[in-house]
């Protein structure tokens, strides 16, 4: 979530909507792959999937990461440790 900076929203969400559809599509396509062959085909299917998200996480790495950017800076009397705003007349 680090790399959507300030789309952190649509980030959260799209990655939130993909695992439901997955969760919902899974079981149906594991039901039809166990009909067609094996249950031991449909482990193989399963791990592979795992396999290829381990790969993804793996290729999101911290090189990709980038520092975010403050919104706004606060107005400086605001800073902690400033005592300007105290010696005002």
């Amino acid at each position: 979530m680090d790399l959507g900076g300030r789309n952190v929203g649509v980030v959260f969400g799209v990655m939130n909507m993909s695992g439901n559809l997955g969760a919902t599509l899974l079981p149906l396509a594991v039901a039809e792959l166990v009909a067609w062959t094996s249950w031991n085909h449909a482990l193989l299917f399963v791990a592979a999937l795992y396999a290829g998200a381990a790969i993804c996480w793996g290729l999101l790495g911290s090189q990709m990461m980038r520092p975010v950017r403050p919104v706004a800076q606060p107005p400086k009397e605001m800073l902690p440790g400033d005592t300007s705003i105290m010696n005002t007349p």
